[in-house]
């Protein structure tokens, strides 16, 4: 059973990111990505995006070859990996509320050392501080099959949390909803 919750916040976007980053020791910080420039029209000149790997998903997820054709896209490391099916190659850059232009959903399978039952997705656009909530249950093993359905266009820092313990974080450009 999938259950999602959308919660809206219009507090500033600056004040919530000084807060969170106040107690980080530079070791506790992951490096930063270096922004770049989305191919598509309606996303923000710039983001900065979360690495995507192409390299086979790490053999400690279930269900991942790394025999088996070209790697799926994914974002993380060995111990919280989210595999991006809707990407586009190396190009993360989603549709917002939960459909791409091709038809397909914006299918996210997160995977999380030490797992749990249910997942908490937070989104919070970088730029206006608009937020989005989204609790996802786990099908066992650590794993949290989702179809994130982020608000609107801009820069968004989706951030996953395990019993209340944050677990992950990727940053993804995205654009304009799909115009039936």
């Amino acid at each position: 059973m999938r259950t999602s919750t959308l919660v809206r916040n219009g507090a500033p976007g600056w004040l919530a990111l000084a807060v969170a980053l106040g107690g980080c020791t530079p070791q506790d910080r992951q490096a930063t990505p270096a922004p770049v420039a989305s191919r598509h029209a309606t996303a923000p000149p710039t983001c900065a995006v979360t690495a995507v790997r192409t390299e086979p998903v790490p053999s400690v997820v279930p269900g991942f070859s790394t025999t088996s054709g070209p790697a799926t896209p994914w974002m993380g490391d060995a111990r919280f990996t989210a595999v991006v099916f809707y990407a586009n190659g190396a190009d993360p850059t989603m549709r917002a509320l939960g459909r791409m232009s091709t038809g397909t959903s914006t299918k996210i399978f997160w995977w999380v050392a030490g797992g749990g039952d249910v997942m908490t997705v937070r989104g919070e656009e970088l730029a206006s501080g608009r937020t989005f909530r989204q609790v996802v249950a786990g099908i066992g093993g650590g794993q949290f099959p989702s179809v994130p359905v982020v608000p609107s266009s801009g820069c968004w820092t989706l951030t996953e949390s395990i019993d209340g313990r944050d677990v992950g974080a990727i940053t993804i450009p995205v654009t304009g909803p799909v115009r039936p």
